[in-house]
């Protein structure tokens, strides 16, 4: 029996409101931190950019009109959203360009990561979207972050 058996069904899914849209620092690697608000729960943020940027491709003729849905336009706006809401700040010397230059944290510098780098948007988007990352007894746990 593990102690995860002897938890309430709020202990293991319990998240922290403040995390989901404050953020926590995702170690990529020891010289790569990206903070991560949450896509989804408590965080509506990312919801609400997606609404506003697919709004003009949902008329008629668009790219998101009826079952038609334009995939590399779904991409392009989903990243944009993703480095507008999701992605919060980074730190650490691996950012750099592949000339050594610094990367300093903005948002167009976190969507041309996003579409430079498309593995470590999968990554990103699977650990935001993980609500193991936002919960509570997780967070008890985790003092690195």
């Amino acid at each position: 029996m593990t102690a995860r058996d002897d938890m309430s069904i709020y202990e293991l899914y319990e998240t922290d409101l403040n995390r989901e849209t404050d953020g926590f620092w995702y170690k990529v690697n020891e010289n790569i931190s990206i903070k991560l608000a949450r896509a989804g729960g408590a965080n509506l943020a990312f919801s609400k950019a997606m609404e506003k940027k697919t709004r003009p491709h949902r008329k008629r003729g668009g790219a998101f009109e009826g079952d038609n849905v334009d995939i590399e336009i779904a991409n392009v706006l989903m990243k944009e959203a993703f480095a507008e809401t999701i992605v919060l700040d980074w730190r650490g010397k691996g950012f750099s360009n592949k000339e050594g230059k610094k990367i300093a944290f903005s948002v167009a510098a976190a969507v041309k990561l996003l579409t430079d780098l498309p593995d470590l948007f999968v990554e990103l988007r699977d650990a935001a979207g993980s609500a193991a990352n936002y919960r509570l007894e997780e967070i008890k746990g985790d003092v690195g972050n």
